[in-house]
C-alpha cells in the first residue's frame, strides 16, 4: 500500500472521528460544548513529523503545533500559536500586559517543568489589537529540551500547552503530547 494511500485512510478515520465526537456530544469527552465549534488535528507519517491541533471560539481559531515530534535531547522543539478571525467583520482581542501567548511543558507526572513567560518581564498596559476579517497572527518560540532549573530534560513523554493570553480566550489552552527521545549516536 503506497504512502499516499495511508495517509488519506488516516485523514479520513480522523474526520470520521471528528464528526462522530460532533453527532455525539463532545460533553461526553469533557469538552464544552457552548464555546467549541470546531477541533481539528492533522499529524504526519512519518518520523520527525509536524502536529498541529485547532479550536475554534465563536469566530476565532486558534492553533498550537510542534515540530518535530519526536524531538531528539540536544535538538529544539519549534512551537507556533496562532489566532485566526473567520468572521466577516473585524474582532477586538483584549490583553491585560504586553505578552501575547504563553508555551509551557507538563511532565509524565503532570508537574510543569518549564515555561516560556517565567521570568520574562511584561509591560502593564491595557491594550486592544484588532484582527481584520481572515487575518492570522501567529507567535513563534523554540524549547531548547531544559527545564527551567537549567538541566536537560530526560527522554520520555511530555505535554506541551499553547495559549493566546487574551481576555476572550481566557482558559482556552491547546494541548499536544511530545516524546523526548534519546540523542542520536
Amino acid at each position: 500500500m503506497s504512502a499516499a494511500k495511508i495517509v488519506a485512510i488516516i485523514a479520513g478515520g480522523i474526520a470520521i472521528c471528528i464528526v462522530l465526537l460532533v453527532v455525539f456530544g463532545l460533553s461526553f469527552f469533557g469538552v464544552k460544548t457552548t464555546e467549541l465549534h470546531v477541533i481539528k488535528g492533522r499529524t504526519g507519517n512519518e518520523e520527525g513529523r509536524t502536529i498541529e491541533v485547532s479550536k475554534g471560539i465563536d469566530d476565532l481559531i486558534v492553533s498550537l503545533s510542534l515540530q518535530p515530534n519526536p524531538v531528539a535531547v540536544g535538538e529544539n522543539l519549534a512551537m507556533a500559536i496562532s489566532v485566526e478571525n473567520t468572521a466577516k467583520e473585524s474582532r477586538k482581542l483584549s490583553f491585560r500586559s504586553s505578552q501575547r501567548y504563553d508555551f509551557w511543558v507538563v511532565d509524565a507526572n503532570g508537574d510543569e517543568i518549564w515555561r516560556w513567560s517565567e521570568g520574562r518581564m511584561f509591560a502593564q498596559v491595557l491594550e486592544d489589537v484588532v484582527l481584520e476579517s481572515a487575518q492570522k497572527t501567529e507567535f513563534t518560540e523554540s524549547w531548547n529540551l531544559i527545564d527551567s532549573k537549567g538541566a536537560p530534560v530526560k527522554a520520555g513523554e511530555y505535554r506541551v500547552f499553547g495559549a493566546i493570553v487574551s481576555d476572550e480566550l481566557k482558559g482556552e489552552e491547546l494541548e499536544i503530547d511530545v516524546g523526548v527521545k534519546a540523542a542520536a549516536q
